[in-house]
């Protein structure tokens, strides 16, 4: 081992000085970050080394390595696959997985944590670097140019949150209001015991069921799109050709309806954040790049992304979304 519970203070402190230099120059961290967040950014690399029995001139042999592009092969976020296989200086493959699995605090600020993979990402390329909105950009060279473009990155790893930016409690207000608009009762929470209409949920299933066959086909076509309308007034449901399938033989298809919400829900984001790409890391053996809309919406219908737990707190003031993998 390297390093041992008897190493020297200077050598620390030598080592640490190099990963906070390192982390300012590669946009880890800021210039004026404050000392709290630079020692938990730095410790979490530190420890990355200390795991991987890296020492201060292999630390320099990494940089060395990064700043000639022999760390990261960057076509992963092009074709996605096991990180591994895109690490190109083998010596550092360990500290790279160390390094995807740190989640430091002080990376991020306090209303938008870190993400497994992030601080990889920004350690291993100096062609990746933190966006003002999103998770990261990608600089790549316009061939008709040759010049740098940025490529936005929205970066997920387990259990990606696709989200809108309505609160849940917000959005049950709204949707309450719909539903006395057509003479619907909401259901009863389970977990709140509050009036909602979560269509959503399957344990309400049966209930609103029945719930929307009060109403003739053209209103129950108009009763979901309003819910879903709701989500973000800002973006209309245009998919209004699967509600056929949803109420086909008088039987609310939850799964269908579902989908059409993620979709939703994603289209408002990607809108929103305005961002190239989403890159699904995962636990970096299956990363998963997902182009656009398009793209999005086939996997979700395909099966090919795996629909997790929703996000609708209806009591909460936490934005809506569900989760995907």
């Amino acid at each position: 081992m390297k390093y041992n519970s008897m190493i020297r203070k200077e050598d620390i402190k030598k080592v640490k000085d190099s990963i906070f230099k390192f982390s300012i120059c590669m946009t880890i961290l800021d210039k004026n970050a404050k000392l709290k967040k630079s020692n938990d950014v730095i410790d979490s690399i530190f420890v990355c080394l200390i795991n991987s029995d890296l020492d201060y001139d292999d630390f320099i042999d990494f940089i060395d390595n990064v700043d000639n592009d022999n760390i990261l092969d960057l076509s992963i976020f092009d074709y996605g696959g096991n990180i591994d296989d895109f690490i190109i200086n083998k010596k550092f493959s360990i500290f790279v997985k160390e390094l995807f699995c740190k989640r430091p605090v002080g990376l991020r600020t306090p209303n938008c944590a870190c993400g497994e993979g992030e601080l990889m990402c920004l350690a291993c390329s100096n062609k990746i670097i933190k966006a003002n909105k999103n998770d990261l950009k990608l600089l790549v060279i316009n061939p008709e140019t040759n010049e740098n473009e940025e490529k936005i990155m929205e970066l997920k790893g387990e259990e990606a949150r696709v989200f809108a930016y309505k609160s849940g409690e917000n959005f049950n207000i709204d949707v309450i209001k719909i539903c006395n608009k057509y003479g619907l009762t909401p259901n009863i929470s389970k977990k709140t015991n509050l009036k909602a209409v979560e269509l959503e949920k399957s344990c309400h299933l049966k209930y609103w069921n029945a719930e929307l066959l009060k109403l003739n086909i053209i209103d129950r076509k108009k009763f979901l799109i309003e819910w879903i309308d709701e989500i973000d007034k800002n973006f209309k449901f245009n998919n209004i050709s699967a509600l056929d399938n949803i109420i086909k033989n008088d039987i609310f298809n939850q799964s269908l309806f579902i989908k059409e919400i993620i979709k939703h829900i994603y289209n408002i984001m990607s809108e929103s954040n305005k961002f190239n790409k989403l890159v699904l890391l995962r636990d970096g053996t299956n990363c998963k790049i997902i182009l656009n809309v398009i793209e999005f919406n086939s996997m979700i219908d395909n099966d090919e992304l795996i629909i997790g737990k929703d996000f609708f707190r209806i009591n909460q003031n936490r934005p809506i979304g569900w989760y995907v993998n």
